[in-house]
Parts: C-alpha cells; sequence; structure tokens
C-alpha cells in the first residue's frame, strides 16, 4: 500500500494516496517513511497540526542515526516548527559526517538559523561550508543573504540576492531581502519594488516574514 500511495501521488491523486497511507499506518504504527509522507501530503493540504503528529511521530520510531532525519528536518520547517527543525539538523549532521547530502542538511540549518535570528555566525559558518561544495547553488545563496542581512552586512546581503535573482528570478524571499537591504541603504524606490515584486510573487511572505521580525 505504501508504494501505491507514491505512485498515486507521483500521478497527482492525493486523496487516493492519504487513503492508503492511512491504512499503512493502521498497520504499522511506526513505520517512519510513510509517516513522513502522510505528513508531506498534510502540509501540502495545509493541515499543519496532522502533519506535527505525523512528524513527532517518526522522531520517536526512527533510530538516532537514521538517514531519514534530514527529511524530517526539512518537514518540520516546511511546518514553521523550527527549534524541532534545528535539534534534527544538528542530529543527521552529527551522526552523517560524510553524507553526499550534508551540504544541503548544511543550508537547512543555515536557513533555519537564519530565519530564528538565532546564532548568526554558526549560520553563516553553515552557508559557507554548503557553498565550498557548490558555491553557485542559489538556494544557499539566498540562506546567506538572509544570515547577511540579519547581522547588518547589507552590501553583502544585496550582492547575495543578485546572484540569486541571476539565476531564478522567481524567489520571492531573494526579492524581498534585497528590498529590505536596500531600504536600509536608503534606496526606497528600489526597496519597495523589490519588495512588491516579492509580493507578486508570493502574497503571504510579507506577514510570514514578519512572524520572524524581518521587516522594514
Amino acid at each position: 500500500m505504501f508504494a501505491r500511495a507514491q505512485a498515486y501521488l507521483g500521478a497527482g491523486k492525493p486523496f487516493l494516496a492519504m487513503t492508503d497511507l492511512d491504512q499503512t499506518l493502521k498497520l504499522r504504527p511506526h513505520d517512519s517513511p510513510a509517516r513522513l509522507l502522510r505528513a508531506r501530503v498534510r502540509l501540502s493540504g495545509r493541515d499543519a497540526a496532522g502533519a506535527l503528529n505525523d512528524l513527532d511521530a517518526a522522531d520517536h520510531a526512527m533510530p538516532r542515526e537514521s538517514v531519514d532525519r534530514r527529511e524530517l528536518a526539512d518537514l518540520y520547517g516546511a511546518a514553521d516548527a523550527l527549534p524541532r527543525a534545528l535539534t534534527q539538523y544538528d542530529l543527521w549532521l552529527k551522526t552523517h559526517p560524510a553524507d553526499d547530502k550534508r551540504a544541503k542538511a548544511l543550508n537547512g540549518r543555515c536557513w533555519t538559523r537564519a530565519l530564528l535570528g538565532q546564532d548568526l555566525d554558526q549560520a553563516l559558518n553553515d552557508c559557507d561550508a554548503a557553498l565550498r561544495e557548490n558555491p553557485k547553488n542559489f538556494n544557499t545563496l539566498d540562506s546567506r543573504g538572509l544570515v547577511f542581512l540579519r547581522q547588518g552586512a547589507v552590501d553583502k546581503a544585496i550582492a547575495d540576492y543578485d546572484a540569486v535573482l541571476a539565476q531564478n528570478p522567481k524567489i520571492a524571499w531573494s526579492f524581498y531581502g534585497r528590498g529590505l537591504a536596500r531600504l536600509r541603504k536608503g534606496q526606497t524606490a528600489a526597496g519597495n519594488a523589490d519588495i512588491a515584486a516579492a509580493t507578486a510573487l508570493d502574497p503571504a511572505l510579507p506577514a510570514r516574514a514578519k512572524t520572524y521580525g524581518i521587516g522594514p
């Protein structure tokens, strides 16, 4: 049933997938991959509370060194459970010192710390380490841009956001961060234009950013 649920999701049939995932978890309540997949489906349906229940159950069920903890961290982040995401990134990075997915996990931890506004020097170290693996990765440059913005290094933030938007002009957070950096430099028209572009791409972004203390 789990494999069929995956197939249903691939075919764009989330309701059928949920039926199979529900049945899978009735039979095997400690099946962490099924928990993670159901959490992902619930998040796509904006059921954050249900997703968090699955994520917490997966956390308790999976071994400490499980490779799936990186996905668990990502999903906690998507559910805005940032402290729990940070715990999972810490654990995964500690138990997977040579994994080829370390750059992604380092970026995830950098981004989570940047959103929280915590341990910014460590966040910068994480982003820099990830960029040594892939210097042009726009996701990591976007994360580092937010770290620089939080640190007040607005010129460095703008440089990273410029590099992101040169690669992908549809990253709302980069427009928003660059807009804030430009406003702080007194570049009012350019800053407001960037924030308008971010809002056009993601109308909910300014309100979400404000919950983290990120705004004009």
